[in-house]
């Protein structure tokens, strides 16, 4: 009896919790939790009471950064002062500091962080309401579904398509697609209107110019960038410029240098996390490509970040010249597994037909594309990102468009740059080649 009638108290003092105050609950609970798995969300759940839509805004309210807890607290202090702008103040209800009702916030789970700041500081500088923000939200939600569908059916870069079409690119002309029913694939309506775009193109009734040259697309459609930039120095936004169609990468792949660093690589597995975090992607896999001495280090680093970590070799035959540098010649394989739910069917890391090792024979340098597809096809479905950071020379980059996965190609180098271009212009199409004849290759079964 004494227990519950303390369960019942604890409930009646949950109510009573602002929604500022279950916000800061989720984010004390985020402290301890590597990842909102679904046992910590039915936990959260239990605990504030509340009804699935307003969970999700609030678990996705906690998980912004202390920029945006920073404005949200002082909005929420504004408030319960009655000064925000279109703020209905009563003497009734100014006594009993109503809580902002989380609908509100409902619609800041579709944009980007940026976006959510700007929002958050425009009602806290008074130039709009929580109400209108909220609004403000689902337009823009509306309005990005229907540039990603012109960007999926025209088969261009959203940039390119506001540089060489700018009146069909325009707002004004793009709301008149925002209301149509998108949730079972792009409308009819829509499609017709890309046709005609494309019919227009191809009569030549539309000049379009040649698209950047970093810019590939496979045989089999699927398109692939490469982005001058380190994997430390990535940010949604980089890849965005490129290919706005980037939803995250369900793998990463990242080579591990002789000379590299705990911290470094540290450094670019949260970047990874943080990119796929912003994407809301619910599980991702990390490959990462290392020595033998590097793998109890790489694994313990991983395991901070991933649900869980496994182990695998690969051995390069054709590099060993003498029996000294054999062991030289095997490498490591640490995969990360990470799920939002906090479990993961998780892959057993065996590439040959023996059950009894996990070890990869790589005979000649015409196998490494045989192993990296096998990496690829076991870590990443079809149609799912891949963001290649191995620096090796666009192998992995051609190989994963070959199999059709989209693919983030990462380079810093500009010698390595033109490698990569070379590889990709022999294997693909080259949508940025205009006075050269393009090349492709079937894509792979």
């Amino acid at each position: 009896m004494w227990l519950a009638n303390r369960h019942n108290d604890m409930q009646h003092l949950v109510h009573k919790l602002s929604t500022k105050e279950k916000v800061q609950i989720c984010r004390d609970r985020l402290v301890s939790m590597k990842s909102a798995s679904e046992e910590w969300k039915r936990s959260c759940k239990n605990i504030l009471q509340q009804n699935d839509t307003d969970m999700d805004t609030i678990l996705h309210l906690a998980k912004q950064t202390e920029t945006v807890a920073v404005k949200l607290d002082e909005i929420f202090e504004n408030y319960g002062r009655g000064v925000l702008a279109g703020q209905r103040v009563t003497k009734k209800n100014l006594m009993a500091k109503p809580d902002i009702p989380v609908y509100l916030f409902s619609n800041l789970v579709h944009i980007n962080l940026n976006s959510i700041c700007e929002y958050l500081q425009e009602v806290l500088d008074g130039d709009n309401s929580l109400q209108k923000m909220n609004s403000d939200a689902k337009e823009v939600q509306k309005m990005r579904v229907v540039q990603e569908s012109f960007v999926k059916e025209l088969g261009m870069p959203w940039h390119v398509l506001e540089k060489k079409l700018p009146a069909y690119a325009d707002r004004e002309y793009l709301c008149r697609f925002k209301d149509l029913k998108f949730s079972r694939g792009t409308p009819l309506e829509l499609k017709q209107e890309c046709k005609k775009i494309r019919d227009m193109l191809d009569s030549g009734e539309v000049p379009l110019e040649s698209t950047a040259l970093n810019i590939f697309t496979a045989e089999n459609n699927t398109r692939g960038c490469v982005v001058d930039v380190n994997i430390t120095s990535l940010t949604l936004e980089t890849i965005r410029d490129t290919c706005p169609e980037f939803n995250g990468a369900e793998l990463s792949l990242i080579s591990i240098p002789e000379d590299w660093s705990e911290d470094c690589f540290t450094e670019q597995v949260n970047k990874v996390k943080s990119l796929n975090l912003d994407c809301n992607i619910p599980y991702f896999n990390i490959v990462a490509l290392c020595d033998v001495e590097s793998i109890s280090s790489v694994k313990k680093i991983l395991g901070q970040t991933c649900c869980r970590v496994e182990e695998g070799y690969y051995f390069l035959q054709f590099n060993k010249s003498s029996s000294k540098t054999l062991w030289k010649s095997v490498k490591g394989l640490v995969v990360g597994y990470w799920s939002e739910t906090g479990a993961v069917n998780a892959v057993q890391v065996n590439f040959g037909n023996d059950p009894h090792h996990n070890l990869w024979i790589v005979e000649d340098v015409e196998q490494m594309s045989d192993f990296l597809s096998k990496i690829i096809t076991m870590f990443c479905a079809e149609g799912r990102w891949i963001l290649d950071a191995t620096r090796k020379q666009g192998s992995v980059f051609t190989t994963a468009l070959q199999l059709g996965r989209p693919c983030v190609c990462l380079e810093a180098e500009a010698d390595q740059l033109e490698c990569i271009y070379s590889s990709a212009t022999q294997k693909l199409s080259w949508s940025g080649a205009s006075e050269m004849e393009e090349l492709s290759v079937p894509a792979q079964d």
